[in-house]
């Protein structure tokens, strides 16, 4: 036997340790060291609510916390997981502090909603992975950092996050991404799948920006409003998770509901048309000479995509009822705004023997006069819907 073959056998029984197996097995992964911290002000646009009602046990990474409500204003909080509690709360907002023994730390944000209270994550993970700022939030509220599709996460320096995500985009390269919370660790390494491209930019319109954009696709997960010349992503079909749409102090929230997903191919390119002009859908009925425009108006893009939550939400829209044969005004009025973007039903005095149409005007800053138009049904009384 030569003297290389020994020495090729001897290389192959040699035991390797695990990280030299995983840089043979996973070629060009990085393992970056994240740390927990407390955001000074949460302005992150988030792809789902991360408030939730603080309940007995609230449970933390499988811990439970007991919670006491006294009333409205005064709230009992177990710290250290031995089911008393040492926290007495009586201000609208507080951030405190839970740690079981041998546990990990939680920092828990606490804010009053009317006769209840909500909780909040008031921690985040974070680091520099590939030289790019990343941040972990947990969305879901159970205490952990983990949950691909449920948590939140954001790659770089801007405040809109995506789902935490299996794929991300980092530096215009995609790269798989493995947070290990028992560490506060992320891995990445790079991306060898199949790829799309993706503009949803370019075919928005608005007379004012898209500056948030979620898209989804199982558990990998994207921001795009900063891909101004669209971005490559993992093929597969994706869907509009949230956004928003803002010009100057304006903005109005965005959805999905009924738009239809998004398939991309390997290589396919695709660019989305979408935003305005805007259709008010709305419902409304006549009982007895008195018609009820119906309260859950809806704003939809060309894209089959939601508007809701216009903000300031002062301008509510405006009501016109004509008779349908002539075409002569036989009322005129404005249905009444609620706080949040909403507004209250519309209820007037009409012709009882007279075929109506009515008109919907909605005018905002963000879009062209945003109008609609139906025909109310005619129901007897006791069968009217409620506001």
């Amino acid at each position: 036997m030569s003297l290389s073959t020994t020495l090729f056998l001897i290389t192959l029984l040699v035991p390797q340790d695990a990280e030299q197996r995983d840089r043979q097995e996973t070629p060009g992964a990085q393992t970056e060291a994240l740390h927990r911290t407390t955001p000074k002000t949460w302005d992150y646009l988030l792809p789902g609510d991360h408030w939730r009602p603080l309940v007995s046990p609230l449970v933390l990474d499988g811990v439970e916390f007991a919670v006491r409500l006294e009333n409205s204003t005064s709230l009992h909080l177990d710290t250290n997981a031995d089911g008393q509690t040492e926290r007495h709360v009586t201000s609208p907002r507080a951030r405190v502090q839970l740690q079981a023994d041998g546990g990990g730390r939680h920092v828990l944000r606490i804010r009053r909603a009317g006769d209840a209270w909500e909780c909040s994550n008031g921690e985040i993970l974070t680091g520099r992975v590939e030289g790019v700022r990343l941040q972990i939030i947990d969305l879901n509220g159970d205490g952990r950092f983990d949950d691909y599709g449920r948590d939140a996460m954001v790659v770089g320096e801007k405040v809109g996050a995506s789902y935490l995500s299996r794929v991300a985009t980092i530096s215009d390269r995609l790269f798989h991404l493995t947070i290990n919370t028992s560490d506060d660790k992320v891995s990445t390494r790079p991306y060898s799948g199949p790829t799309a491209h993706l503009n949803v930019m370019r075919g928005f319109h608005s007379r004012g920006e898209l500056d948030y954009a979620v898209f989804s696709s199982g558990e990998s997960s994207f921001e795009l409003a900063d891909a101004h010349d669209g971005r490559r992503i993992p093929a597969g079909s994706y869907r509009f998770i949230c956004g928003r749409a803002s010009k100057g102090a304006e903005t109005a929230r965005m959805t999905g509901c009924s738009m239809a997903p998004i398939v991309l191919a390997a290589e396919q390119s695709h660019s989305l048309t979408w935003g305005g002009p805007l259709h008010a859908r709305f419902r409304c009925s006549v009982s007895e000479g008195e018609l009820t425009v119906f309260s859950n108006v809806r704003f939809t893009g060309i894209g089959g995509e939601e508007y809701f939550g216009f903000a300031p939400d002062a301008n509510s829209p405006s009501i016109r009822v004509l008779d349908a044969t002539t075409g002569k005004v036989v009322q005129y009025g404005q249905m009444g705004g609620c706080c949040g973007g909403g507004f209250s039903a519309y209820v007037a005095r009409v012709p009882s023997k007279v075929q109506l149409e009515v008109h919907l005007n909605h005018k905002r800053t963000l879009f062209e006069s945003i109008r609609g138009r139906v025909r109310p049904t005619r129901v007897a009384k006791a069968d009217k819907a409620p506001r």
